[in-house]
């Protein structure tokens, strides 16, 4: 089983004497892989190292440390505390969030138990059960979030805003979509124009 990454994060506030973000880190909700993280973590090992990373990136030195990381009592979302770093690229991470240019954050995870619920035509994956819960290993700020709630909580209050950031975000993915489909188009009708019509159908992912 590889690490998941998964954002679903609504920054709650900014401290800037404190240096810190509070944001709602994981939510039950479903997001853009059709995926539900039910909010059950292991934190035995993350609490070893509670490092915040730039883009899941370990290459790179933390950007700060998570300083809470706790599910709510319905355990329908997880808030965090993140205290950034006092070095460069962390200050310039912070800024990003305090201006209101970054909005979202990631979990890095190891899911505990899987299962299938169905919905519609569509076959969700649910990750983390009280017996087996998701492993935490990082929590990332990121640029682009796979979940649509993903969005600091001030700006809900503003509802075209929120909506218009929505549809934004729908916009892109249907540009994938169409992408996808012209160049499969393509490559069929090159294919076929070089005897290959019966040829087994081409997969491809795309991704974020």
């Amino acid at each position: 089983m590889n690490i998941q990454h998964r954002s679903a994060a609504a920054i709650r506030e900014v401290n800037k004497s404190a240096r810190t973000i509070e944001v709602i880190a994981s939510t039950n909700s479903i997001d853009r892989y059709d995926s539900i993280i039910r909010q059950y973590w292991d934190l035995s090992g993350f609490e070893k190292n509670p490092v915040a990373l730039w883009m899941h990136s370990h290459m790179r030195p933390p950007i700060g440390r998570v300083e809470e990381f706790v599910a709510n009592e319905d355990r329908s979302q997880t808030t965090a505390i993140i205290r950034f770093a006092e070095t460069d690229f962390a200050e310039e991470i912070f800024r990003l969030y305090e201006q209101n240019i970054l909005s979202a954050v990631s979990v890095g995870f190891m899911p505990g138990e899987m299962s299938h619920v169905e919905e519609g035509e569509r076959f969700i994956q649910t990750m983390g059960s009280p017996e087996a819960p998701n492993e935490l290993y990082e929590l990332s700020a990121v640029t682009v979030p796979g979940n649509k709630e993903a969005v600091k909580l001030s700006l809900l209050d503003d509802s075209s805003l929120f909506l218009e950031l929505e549809n934004r975000l729908d916009r892109i993915e249907e540009s994938h979509k169409a992408q996808r489909e012209e160049l499969l188009a393509e490559l069929q009708a090159f294919m076929k124009s070089h005897g290959s019509e019966d040829s087994a159908p081409l997969v491809f992912k795309l991704t974020e």
